[in-house]
């Protein structure tokens, strides 16, 4: 790992995790809908929200309160005032627009989901994945508003000219099935559709995709460290796509949430803070002064070992007894020699049990060698659990815990907690691509593994 100078705090949240975790915390801004919203039952609700910048986050749901719920919904991040407001003008230029209060926004949009649900029909999957966090938590501290729903009371598909007729088709096979024949109406022009038309629409035959992809994954896994560029993209996209079977939505939804919030961190690239070297916090000057050394010790330990333990004999004169000069040796025998490396591992987790390095990597080597005695505890999840209190972590530490976190996700061979890690990581826009890469390459290589044991490969 280089060195970087830029000095700077860098948010570690894309614009979804932003959403998910903070938005609720800045204050409503307007809520819009379309003027004629109570006569169509057709609706495109707003919900803004502003930063203290002045820009504006909104959520935007495309509403069908007469039977299929929310359709379709967007978002947009952190936008200038001005480019909100021309969109704003552009989206409902047809059909006219007005303010509305939140509670009234809200309830247009839960009350169709709700309406929905009673026939089969789930809301968009982006508005579970993000932007119902644009909106308040649906609670008794939301005021209830009635809002119409259906046409007497029972659905009325009105098919979009979007919708193909497959699509329509099966709107009107699932209100057959969940409203009965005569408990619903619909609008559309779709002919008959037989059997012999699934053979016609491959995007739609899952299972089929779901048997290619099987066939390709257990073509190339075999010989999985002999493959070309192309084909381990054409592995790892199958590995993925298989890999979804494993998973629960909403395991993976809870456990997203709970990354996210944990991963929720502000780290710094600059100079390494002293309690990276075992120092007290006001103990700056003395940890700059260790800086260059301690990189170039570190770069050095796989590359060029010997040089590295030369100068890490010198470090330790200088420094003394602090805890980043045991963590380097560590670094040094982690590779050449396991199984000083696990006995010295151990006297220096007993000498620094709470240094956060030393301790991930302790817990990291019990995890790894399987070790009956170690109680996994929840606390392992939790950042704070290993850097209590701190204002000011570095690049360096927060890498340190994803590694960790990543050997203890592996360990519980939960594939949803699996994959929605992955989906944290894909997600992360700052931190550094190589840095990203470890991690992604470790995430793949344990789905691959699973996704050959479901093979029985």
């Amino acid at each position: 790992m280089t060195k970087k100078n830029k000095g700077k705090v860098i948010p570690m949240l894309s614009p979804e995790n932003y959403i998910r975790t903070k938005a609720r915390s800045l204050p409503i801004y307007e809520c819009v809908i379309n003027a004629n919203w109570e006569e169509t039952k057709s609706a495109l609700v707003t919900v803004a929200r502003k930063h203290s910048n002045g820009n504006i986050t909104a959520g935007y749901y495309y509403i069908d309160l007469m039977c299929l719920g929310v359709k379709d919904t967007y978002y947009v991040f952190n936008n200038l005032d001005i480019d909100y407001e021309s969109a704003k003008i552009e989206m409902y230029e047809d059909f006219g627009r007005e303010k509305i209060d939140y509670a009234l926004a809200h309830n247009i949009v839960y009350a169709s989901i709700e309406f929905a649900e009673e026939y089969g029909f789930k809301p968009h999957s982006k508005f579970t994945s993000i932007t119902r966090f644009v909106l308040e938590e649906d609670t008794d501290d939301i005021e209830l508003i009635d809002i119409e729903c259906g046409e007497n009371g029972k659905p009325l598909y009105i098919r979009s000219p979007y919708e193909s007729d497959f699509q329509a088709n099966e709107i009107i096979s699932q209100l057959e099935k969940t409203a009965g024949t005569d408990n619903f109406s619909f609008f559309t022009e779709v002919d008959d559709f037989t059997e012999d038309d699934y053979d016609e629409i491959d995007d739609d035959n899952l299972a089929q995709e779901l048997e290619d992809n099987k066939k390709v994954f257990s073509k190339l896994y075999p010989r999985l460290n002999s493959l070309n560029t192309n084909e381990m993209r054409q592995v790892g996209e199958a590995a993925n796509f298989i890999f979804e079977e494993l998973t629960d939505p909403g395991r993976f939804d809870e456990y997203y949430d709970v990354f996210a919030e944990f991963l929720n961190i502000e780290f710094d690239d600059g100079p390494l803070p002293p309690e990276l070297f075992g120092l007290e916090p006001e103990e700056v000057l003395l940890a700059n002064s260790f800086e260059e050394i301690y990189y170039e010790i570190f770069n050095l330990t796989e590359e060029k070992p010997k040089k590295a333990r030369k100068l890490w004999e010198g470090f330790k004169d200088k420094a003394g007894n602090i805890a980043s000069v045991y963590y380097l040796e560590l670094m040094l025998l982690i590779r050449k020699e396991p199984v000083l490396f696990a006995e010295k591992l151990t006297q220096y987790y007993q000498m620094f049990p709470e240094f956060p390095l030393i301790k991930l990597l302790y817990l990291d080597h019990k995890l790894n060698s399987n070790d009956e005695d170690l109680i996994i505890q929840d606390d392992f999840y939790s950042f704070n659990y290993f850097y209590p209190e701190r204002t000011n972590i570095h690049l360096l530490e927060i890498f340190n815990y994803m590694i960790f976190l990543l050997t203890l996700i592996q360990h519980q061979n939960d594939p949803s907690q699996l994959d929605a890690f992955h989906h944290i990581i894909e997600e992360m826009e700052d931190i550094p691509e190589k840095h990203k890469l470890i991690l992604i390459i470790g995430i793949m290589s344990k789905k691959m593994d699973s996704v050959a044991e479901y093979l029985n490969l």
